[in-house]
């Protein structure tokens, strides 16, 4: 979104886009998330039609009832 406004609008952040993905992580771990960066899903694990855990980095289960991806839905489908 923040990407999206740079390139083809004329509004700005006061201060710098970054502010919008702080405040939503710290919204998260207000709320009892976890925000986790830099990690690569490897694996799914999926039960009646629900994502239960992820596998990361080939090597760590991780398991949640909610999760977020950062990505392009695209990538994340592939």
């Amino acid at each position: 979104m923040i990407h999206s406004s740079y390139m083809k609008g004329a509004y700005r952040f006061v201060d710098g886009g970054s502010q919008l993905g702080e405040l939503l992580s710290l919204n998260i771990r207000d709320n009892g998330g976890t925000v986790m960066c830099g990690m690569e899903v490897t694996g799914f694990r999926i039960r009646d039609h629900r994502i239960r855990s992820v596998e990361v980095n080939k090597n760590e289960c991780i398991e949640s009832e909610i999760f977020i991806s950062g990505i392009h839905p695209k990538g994340l489908l592939g």
